[in-house]
């Protein structure tokens, strides 16, 4: 499964090899995948009260985002 910014990436990867280019060579897709990362964690623990235990739900979500989300394996 992919998040909807990696789909773009892809997106971007093969429509446009310039552009995807430069903007890999500045980081963009890394920051984006990230900033993407951190609303689906915040989205995810929405209403648990995560703040008193965001040690376990740090690790929880992130066990969670590799099984689904990351393509890097």
């Amino acid at each position: 499964m992919k998040t909807a910014m990696q789909e773009l990436i892809e997106l971007i990867r093969f429509t446009d090899k310039e552009c995807y280019a430069t903007m890999f060579n500045e980081g963009l897709f890394d920051k984006a995948l990230e900033k993407e990362k951190d609303r689906m964690f915040h989205s995810f623990y929405a209403g648990v009260g995560y703040d008193e235990l965001l040690d376990d739900c740090d690790k929880i979500f992130e066990q969670y985002y590799n099984e689904v989300f990351n393509q890097n394996k």
